[in-house]
């Protein structure tokens, strides 16, 4: 009978081995390091460290994700390749006369060039012959012709054979639907009756872009 009293004090005396103390025996490298980690810092610190990288990891994700949004406002995601959004450029409309320059001495007769940009659909380049003594506008009997690179060309009469050392501004109008159709109504007119009086004023529509003072020989 007292060797069986023995018997249960030696099992009751038995300590039993703890869960940081299975871990370092498992041999599995990265348990036994937690078990050890566990033994020096503590269960409950480690419980503790590890819940929060858990809480750490949820927050950045859900912080990538919030900001997605935003991201996808400044760019433009194809195939996840972020590509930076085309900002349209605004359009200006440029017409520039290149001959005859300021100052020139020219003929009665010249093919007046220039350079153009952007010309807007249904408008047309005109040139038109401002004499000083008469104050009044003449435009030419075409518009001008216009290249594919926006080089243009007008032949141009300046004044009559008596104008001579006279002088005379070269100028060079963008024409809409109206002007060009006011324009072509007194070249019909001055055709028809042989009056080439001029007009008064440039019509709506006439927009002047670039003009030049010549003398004629």
């Amino acid at each position: 009978m007292n060797k069986g009293n023995d018997n249960s004090s030696r099992a009751r005396k038995t300590p039993s081995k703890s869960f940081s103390q299975f871990l370092k025996e498992s041999g599995i490298k990265p348990l036994v390091f937690l078990g050890k980690c566990m033994q020096f810092f503590g269960t409950k610190t480690i419980i503790a460290f590890g819940l929060g990288i858990i809480l750490a990891t949820i927050c950045l994700y859900v912080g990538n994700q919030a900001r997605i949004p935003f991201i996808n406002k400044l760019f433009k995601v194809t195939n996840h390749a972020p590509v930076l959004i085309d900002v349209p450029t605004t359009t200006t409309t440029e017409v520039e006369i290149t001959y005859p320059y300021d100052g020139a001495n020219v003929e009665i007769g010249e093919l007046v060039r220039g350079t153009s940009e952007k010309i807007p659909k249904g408008q047309a380049i005109w040139i038109i012959v401002y004499p000083y003594l008469f104050d009044r506008y003449y435009p030419q009997n075409n518009p001008a012709a216009v290249q594919v690179n926006g080089d243009w060309i007008s032949l141009t009469f300046i004044g009559i054979e008596e104008d001579v050392n006279k002088k005379f501004d070269i100028i060079v109008v963008l024409a809409d639907k109206r002007a060009q159709d006011a324009f072509n109504a007194y070249l019909k007119q001055a055709e028809d009756t042989g009056i080439w009086s001029g007009l008064e004023r440039l019509p709506e529509g006439a927009t002047i872009y670039d003009s030049t003072t010549v003398t004629r020989k």
